[in-house]
Order: C-alpha cells, then sequence, then structure tokens
C-alpha cells in the first residue's frame, strides 16, 4: 500500500498514469510508463553515484554496468562473480538494454561499463574481445524444417522465410544487416512478421512456427537442446560475431 501511495503521488505529478492494472494484481506499463522508465533508471544510477562521491571513506564499491541481452545472459554473471572473488567489497548496479543503448549510457557516463554484442565506436571506447559467438538460424522443429536440416540446407538459403528479429538497436540485429548485405541481398527483401525486444519470446514464437530467425547459438542452446527449435549454420564456415567488454 506504501508503494501504491507512492505511485499514485508520482503520477499525479507527471500528469498521467505509469501503470495499467490488471486483475490478480498484476500490471504491465503504460507508454508514458515505458518512456520514463529508462530516464528513471539513469536518475537513479546518478543518485547512487552521487552518494559515492559524497562518502570516498565506504567500505564498499559501486560498478554501474549494463549489458545487452546475450552478454547480461551468459558471459555477467559469471563475470561478476570472478570478479567479486578478487574484489569481495564491489557491489554491482546492472542495467539490461540493446547495443546501442549502452554506447549511449558509456558516452553519457552514466555506466562505467558495457557488456555488448557488436561495435558501434571507432573512437572514445576501447573494446576487449570477451567471446566469439555463433550466429545461427533457428526454425521450428516441423518436418518441413528437418526435411531441409537433413538435406544439409545452410541457414542463408532460409533469410526469405517469414523472420522474426530484435530490435533496431539490438547488436545480433546489426549483425543480420550486414551479413545480408554481403551476401548481395536487399535487407528490405527480409520478409520480416515481427519485431520482438525479447530473444526469449523470439525463440518461443519460433518454435511456435510463427517464423525463423539468426539468434544467439549460445542464447539459443536450451531451446535446441530441447528440440524445440532446429539449428542451421548459416554458410559452410560457422559465423560467429564478437561479445565485448
Amino acid at each position: 500500500s506504501t508503494a501504491s501511495t507512492h505511485v499514485r503521488g508520482l503520477e499525479q505529478q507527471l500528469g498521467g498514469d505509469l501503470f495499467v492494472r490488471g486483475s490478480k494484481r498484476q500490471t504491465a506499463l503504460t507508454p508514458l510508463g515505458a518512456l520514463i522508465l529508462p530516464r528513471a533508471q539513469e536518475i537513479l544510477t546518478q543518485c547512487t553515484q552521487l552518494e559515492n562521491l559524497a562518502r570516498p571513506n565506504q567500505n564498499t564499491d559501486l560498478l554501474c554496468l549494463a549489458a545487452s541481452t546475450v552478454p547480461s545472459r551468459c558471459l555477467a554473471p559469471a563475470l561478476m562473480a570472478g570478479f567479486s572473488a578478487q574484489m569481495p567489497q564491489c557491489r554491482y548496479q546492472l542495467q539490461n538494454a540493446d547495443s546501442q543503448k549502452v554506447h549511449e549510457l558509456l558516452r553519457q557516463r552514466t555506466i562505467r561499463l558495457g557488456l555488448v554484442g557488436t561495435r558501434l565506436l571507432e573512437e572514445g571506447c576501447t573494446y576487449q574481445l570477451l567471446c566469439q559467438d555463433k550466429l545461427i538460424l533457428a526454425a521450428p522443429a516441423l518436418p518441413r524444417y528437418s526435411q531441409l536440416a537433413q538435406k544439409g540446407a545452410l541457414g542463408s538459403q532460409l533469410l526469405t522465410e517469414p523472420m522474426l528479429c530484435r530490435e533496431e538497436g539490438s547488436g545480433t540485429h546489426q549483425q543480420l544487416l550486414r551479413y545480408v548485405e554481403q551476401l548481395g541481398m536487399d535487407t528490405q527483401c527480409l520478409n520480416i512478421v515481427a519485431r520482438i525486444e525479447q530473444p526469449q519470446t523470439i525463440l518461443d514464437a519460433v518454435a511456435q512456427g510463427l517464423g525463423v530467425t539468426v539468434c544467439s547459438a549460445l542464447y539459443a542452446k536450451p531451446w535446441i537442446d530441447a528440440g524445440r527449435i532446429l539449428a542451421f549454420e548459416l554458410q559452410q564456415e560457422s559465423l560467429y560475431r564478437g561479445l565485448y567488454l
């Protein structure tokens, strides 16, 4: 009830609803709430940084990070745990964003370090390669695609299929566009049936038969192992992209 009172007060100050109240205590962000949330997170991060400046003798150090989707899931937990073993006093604040947003946060000095799936800046950032992430084409585990897999079809031959894509700022999506251009294809020819921010939702939709997607093999491994989707190599020699600090 205290939180609800604060939220109502904030909504009155801002002149609009931030949440859509649903049944069974379920809530969702309104368009205004979705617009305000990233800025609110930045403000809270800056407040924490200000507190740390004002209290430099504290025995804890806050490390503000942001990570795009694949590094956030596949790399960040192990990296933070490993660093904490060496620096037990360190505390973390981790934001999730696409690669483009992570670069914006770095430029704004809102975060100290970013984990991204593509290089976007040639100046102003130093990139350290953490690992190579294989890109694959994921397709539904349906008879038609199973037959194509048995015949040795490549993912590049399936790029005209109904396609599910990440948002424009996603590192995975940027790599897909570069790859399509390298093949001499017009990116406008991609038959994009849905743009979905969350790769988990994309892979669930692929498993349901909505279309195919180009994605990280690291991220898709649980779906592949469970037999929910089929993985096609994009080309004869596996296609990799770097994940960077």
